[in-house]
């Protein structure tokens, strides 16, 4: 399921993306002190990240023996370069259960931070 994630990340697809996901996703980010939870909370985290990540686009795609996946991505916010990877884990169904954010450097992190603050605040 994860080409199927991927696909819908690329085309800014969020119904493609909320299908990937399973019901109990837990996702792993950064910029949140706790995880978020369901799919509701984690499809509307990723429509805030398309705002501010709007060039967004995967690099490569690494797999473990396990079945689950790494996604190395890049972007930019403003002029500031951001660089992750997205860990991805499964569940029986294919679907993905728990999501963790890598990014880097931390001057990245903190510029999404700072432009998803003024996205909701608008």
């Amino acid at each position: 399921m994860h080409e199927a994630f991927r696909k819908a990340v690329e085309a800014r697809d969020l119904d493609a993306a909320r299908a990937a996901l399973s019901p109990g996703i837990v996702l792993q980010n950064p910029g949140t002190s706790g995880p978020i939870t369901g799919i509701d909370a984690v499809v509307e985290t990723l429509a805030m990240i398309d705002q501010v990540l709007p060039d967004l686009r995967y690099l490569d795609e690494y797999h473990a023996q396990d079945g689950s996946a790494a996604v190395h991505f890049e972007g930019h916010v403003g002029d500031q370069r951001v660089e992750g990877v997205d860990l991805l884990w499964f569940d029986d169904q294919g679907l993905i259960r728990e999501f963790t954010v890598l990014l880097r450097p931390v001057e990245a992190l903190m510029a999404i931070g700072r432009a998803v603050a003024a996205k909701r605040s608008a």
